[in-house]
């Protein structure tokens, strides 16, 4: 690839941002993704976690049992792209039960030495257009989606209902909460905008 084969140029419809080429598009979506990703420092929340995964453990709070095994694959979405490992979800929805015991024993390994592989942890992340009417070529006009591994999403399933948070920041998350939305918590903040301000105050934000 020449020097200047990244270059930006006019905008249209094969390009993104002013960045041509595939390889070159592709390239700049890994920068951006990358910034945003890695833009806040998640070091202390994660140790804090993995704090109360070993002390749950070591206090026998949670294990995994074969129905937590069994049950866990009826969750996962069908006909959904597959993750990096390209094993889709149906492979474990169609598989034997001795297959999901030998997956039950990696599970309870993987909580017991508090220690997961670098496998389970990618995913593959793929822009989507958030206005279709609007411009194709604004990298803004795009929202990350990320594809991670079915089994990934198995292991997911069976952690979720054992794990009870202790964080208190929790109680004012909206995202990813089941009977919660990011469009509630915009609506919240318009209201409590047009409360002040149709009263005389001002609002900062």
């Amino acid at each position: 690839m020449q020097k200047d084969s990244c270059k930006r140029a006019t905008l249209k419809a094969t390009s993104v941002n002013g960045v041509v080429g595939e390889k070159c598009i592709a390239s700049m979506w890994k920068t951006r993704f990358e910034r945003i990703y890695s833009s806040i420092d998640c070091y202390y929340y994660q140790q804090q976690f993995q704090d109360r995964m070993k002390d749950a453990v070591i206090k026998s709070e949670v294990k995994i049992s074969m129905d937590d095994i069994i049950n866990a694959p009826p969750k996962l979405k069908r006909n959904k792209a597959p993750g990096p490992d390209n094993i889709t979800a149906e492979a474990f929805l169609h598989s034997t039960p001795r297959l999901m015991a030998h997956i039950g024993i990696l599970f309870s390994w993987f909580l017991e030495y508090g220690y997961l592989p670098g496998e389970f942890t990618r995913s593959i992340i793929i822009p989507l257009v958030k206005n279709k009417s609007g411009d194709l070529t604004d990298a803004d006009n795009y929202t990350a989606i990320m594809i991670p591994n079915a089994i990934t999403k198995l292991q997911e399933f069976v952690l979720h209902d054992k794990l009870v948070t202790a964080s208190s920041e929790d109680m004012y998350q909206f995202g990813f909460k089941a009977k919660h939305s990011t469009g509630q918590c915009t609506g919240i903040l318009k209201r409590t905008i047009n409360y002040y301000t149709d009263r005389g105050s001002h609002v900062f934000l």
